[in-house]
């Protein structure tokens, strides 16, 4: 589902809406990431992510598909979004795939850039090893995405790696 599909032609429709569903990710990825407390509410936010999952898995598809063809705007979004789905799917259960996805869009960006996508994706990757009990590789992934983080100074993604660090030194 990550790679391009091989269809002769889309219709123009589904062209139309893969255009606008990109244009609403970027105007989403482009807003102030919050820095005041937010107490999620957990059971409201899974089932909207439950009901919005195709279009999410869209949305992924479009993204790698771009970015494979080079599209380094494509990528810092695929890269910002698998990192902020890391703890959705966690919760769903769905740590493979997770990895699954953030690998495919850190391996289509080359050489590492140091980026807030960059962090996030190794963020996600990390809990899929911390899930499946590779302790040491899960505090390596989320060590790398702490280095990022703090270099270029991502708060968030330097809080959420450092916490994640001390998580896998537990076991």
């Amino acid at each position: 589902p990550l790679d391009e599909p091989h269809l002769p032609e889309r219709p123009l429709a589904v062209e139309r809406a893969g255009e606008e569903l990109a244009d609403e990710i970027e105007e989403l990825l482009s807003r102030p990431r919050r820095r005041e407390r937010h107490r999620p509410n957990v059971p409201r936010d899974v089932e909207r992510g439950i009901v919005e999952e195709g279009n999410v898995q869209a949305a992924l598809d479009l993204l790698l598909a771009s970015a494979k063809r080079g599209d380094t705007t494509a990528l810092e979004q695929g890269l910002q979004l698998t990192g902020d789905l890391w703890m959705y799917w966690h919760v769903r259960g769905k740590n493979v795939t997770a990895r699954e996805v953030a690998t495919s869009f850190l391996d289509a960006g080359g050489p590492a850039s140091a980026t807030v996508g960059e962090a996030g994706a190794l963020i996600t990757v990390g809990l899929e090893s911390w899930v499946l009990g590779r302790y040491e590789q899960s505090l390596e992934e989320w060590s790398q995405a702490a280095g990022i983080a703090e270099k270029i100074g991502a708060e968030r993604e330097a809080c959420i790696a450092s916490t994640m660090q001390s998580l896998s030194l537990l076991f």
